[in-house]
């Protein structure tokens, strides 16, 4: 019993180690697979920040490129207009000045000969300007003479036939076919220009014939003139867009001159970053391979801060310009970080949820451990009373008071045990009582014949008279009492396997001194 019982000890002492184990493994295996997540995600992180960062680059990239492109495209369509502008301006001029001189013509032409009214028609031009006074109006008659010439008023009267431009294409000669042959027309030349000692400013010039009175009218216009206008309108308009906050379109010449942005008007060509790159040189350069990205520190002037940008340039090769729009790389590294901020805040926030699962499991497995430890001492202890008294009682286990399953099935064996204990003892009790009829039956038998040996020897003594065999008779018949004695003190004892000598002695002594006197 005491070993099963030790068994039973030992088992539950083995739970409270496995237990306790598994506990123990559990825990340690629940945070090693948590810091592994935690490494994973961080570096997942990494990985996607990388990712982002190059994706977010990479779109920016594509954004600044777009937008600068989009001005780029503008600012070529206005250029591209400048000739349509040109064109339309002196044909409408053209048509002013014929209609004066119809005008002229019609009020004077019965009053006026010929010549009279060219030198009206003449003085009525002469003084009118147009495009900011560099457009003129001029005369000649189908031979080559010249009526007006308002920029240069000396030549009037001279022929000039053979006069050429810096091309030489012989001018007026071929204003005169188109008057002729046409009657009106467009001509481009080279020319000179008010306030210049050039001679070869592009112009373009629009005649119409006035055969009233033998001569053409015509106008010119330069289209650098309008195209310094557009240049103007697109300055202007450029100056107030803002693609970002704080983003704005920046531009210069190919000589470094700024044209739009925070240098507009000074010479930048030799300005260099705090890295020593010359970055408007770099910015000329991929320009004129066709527009790129160029990456830089902004230099510390205006209001800008020396910090890292990548700007993207565009070329405008008929201005012999660039264009270029530019973000700051640390508004990448803010998105990123904010980015990293909200990712870090979600790992919080799962770290502060597997830290609290992690508690809570474990406070249950601890409540859990001390609810099954505590029915383990339960049932421990119940098994304890029953080994206890299991020698000396027959009381079973209630099967009810155990709340283990193995220790149920235990109690249960335990429980047959006991009803096959009780079934040994029933038969060894009912054989005890057949031995003890039977050894009291045995007694009386030993004992009626010791009497009825006694009874015998008495017989035989009373039939004769002989002293000796008398002496011979009673000393027999003390015998036999003796005998007799010592089998009633041996019955009366209940250890049959231990007798006490002393009195067995006695009694022997006694009966041989009462059978000698």
């Amino acid at each position: 019993m005491d070993s099963l019982f030790n068994i039973i000890n030992t088992m539950y002492r083995l739970s409270k180690f496995f237990l306790m184990n598994t506990l123990i493994v559990s825990f340690a295996a629940t945070v090693i697979v948590s810091v592994l997540w935690i490494t994973n995600e961080i570096s997942r992180f990494n990985r996607e920040a990388a990712a982002q960062k190059e994706e977010y680059i990479s779109s920016r990239k594509e954004y600044i490129q777009n937008e600068v492109l989009r001005v780029v495209d503008y600012v070529q369509n206005m250029n591209s207009e400048a000739s349509t502008i040109a064109r339309n301006t002196v044909r409408s001029r053209v048509y002013e000045a014929y209609e004066t001189a119809t005008n002229l013509y019609t009020k004077y032409n019965s009053t006026m000969n010929t010549e009279e009214l060219q030198g009206l028609i003449k003085e009525a031009l002469r003084n009118i300007r147009f495009n900011n006074g560099d457009g003129y109006f001029f005369a000649n008659d189908f031979n080559g003479k010249v009526i007006l010439f308002s920029d240069r008023p000396e030549l009037e009267g001279t022929d000039m036939l053979n006069l050429q431009d810096s091309d030489g294409h012989y001018v007026v000669r071929d204003i005169i076919e188109i008057a002729k042959n046409s009657g009106e027309g467009f001509y481009n030349y080279k020319w000179t220009k008010p306030g210049s000692e050039r001679n070869d400013h592009p112009k373009i010039a629009y005649i119409k014939a006035f055969p009233q009175l033998n001569i053409f009218i015509g106008a010119g216009i330069y289209p650098e003139d309008i195209e310094s206008n557009i240049q103007s309108e697109v300055k202007k308009y450029l100056g107030t867009i803002k693609i970002e906050e704080a983003g704005y379109i920046f531009g210069a010449t190919y000589d470094g001159v700024g044209v739009i942005g925070p240098q507009s008007g000074i010479n930048v060509y030799d300005i260099q970053d705090t890295n020593g790159k010359y970055l408007v040189r770099e910015l000329i350069a991929a320009a004129k391979r066709g527009g790129g990205f160029v990456e830089y520190v902004m230099p510390e002037f205006a209001d800008a801060e020396p910090v890292l940008k990548l700007s993207y340039v565009a070329p405008i090769p008929e201005w012999e310009w660039y264009l270029g729009f530019g973000i700051y790389v640390y508004q990448i590294d803010d998105v990123i970080a904010e980015k990293k901020s909200v990712l870090t805040h979600q790992i919080l926030l799962k770290i502060a949820a597997i830290i609290t699962v992690l508690l809570a499991a474990f406070a249950v497995s601890i409540l859990l451990s001390r609810i099954f430890s505590s029915r383990l001492q339960k049932d421990n202890n119940v098994f304890y009373e029953f080994y206890k008294h299991s020698v000396f009682e027959d009381e079973k286990i209630d099967l009810n008071t155990l709340y283990i399953e193995d220790f149920v099935e235990i109690a249960r064996l335990s429980n047959e045990m006991v009803e096959k204990k009780q079934v040994v003892d029933d038969a060894l009790k009912e054989r005890l009582e057949e031995r003890s009829i039977l050894i009291q039956e045995i007694h009386h038998r030993v004992k009626n014949n010791f009497q009825a040996i006694a009874s015998l020897f008495n017989l035989q003594a009373m039939e004769t008279d002989d002293p000796k065999f008398q002496d011979f008779i009673t000393d027999a018949v003390n015998r036999l009492h003796s005998m007799s004695a010592v089998h009633d003190l041996l019955y009366q004892n209940n250890n049959f396997s231990r007798i006490n000598f002393k009195e067995y002695l006695e009694l022997i002594i006694s009966n041989v001194f009462n059978s000698t006197r």
